[in-house]
């Protein structure tokens, strides 16, 4: 049911109970509660970690207390050093993270991949593995969409229309996109609320 169909609903309850309802309190309990209950559907984020947006990924909904976790490198492995246990992934029998990304394309309904310019190295091959076996993916430019609040609205139409409840965020690492931990951040925050 979608998000209009429950307010559509739990108004016409409500006012089939009790005469003389102040529509505006109830308009906007029930936008809080629908809100809380996650009309986008979103269930998890999952990434496998290495810094830039995978980080950011996990920062974000560890911060927001969203369910998180995903695949990383057997010896849990990162560009800046070994992950702590606090990040809450599984490793993966090998040590190629191309092994953990696809496990978390698998894994996940859909994936979303930032990026600043052309995706390459293991940002591409997300895509490409999201395209093989036919998961949703959106990809999204930094250097074009570069206003955080456009970012996130199409990020939630996307997530909405693909009916994603477990996602997969992927992009390149903060070596060789300084900034991206920052931006990505920025609009993750705008999307899970």
């Amino acid at each position: 049911m979608g998000c209009v169909n429950t307010f559509l609903s739990l108004r016409a309850n409500f006012v089939g109970k009790r005469k003389g309802v102040d529509f505006g309190s109830l308009h906007l309990y029930v936008e809080k509660l629908v809100t809380l209950s996650g009309c986008d559907m979103l269930t998890k984020i999952i990434s496998g970690a290495q810094t830039g947006v995978d980080r950011a990924a996990l920062d974000v909904a560890r911060a927001k207390k969203f369910p998180c976790g995903g695949w990383c490198p057997k010896g849990r492995l990162a560009e800046d050093g070994k992950l702590p246990k606090s990040y809450p992934l599984e490793e993966s029998k090998s040590s190629d993270e191309r092994i953990a990304t696809e496990l978390n394309i698998l894994e996940a309904d859909g994936t979303l991949i930032l990026t600043l310019g052309r995706p390459t190295g293991g940002t591409a091959l997300a895509g490409e593995l999201a395209r093989r076996r036919g998961k949703p993916y959106l990809v999204i430019d930094l250097l074009e969409v570069v206003d955080t609040n456009t970012a996130s609205t199409l990020i939630r139409n996307w997530l909405r229309e693909n009916k994603i409840e477990i996602l997969s965020i992927s992009g390149p690492r903060q070596s060789r996109c300084p900034g991206i931990y920052e931006s990505t951040k920025a609009i993750l925050e705008k999307v899970i609320g």
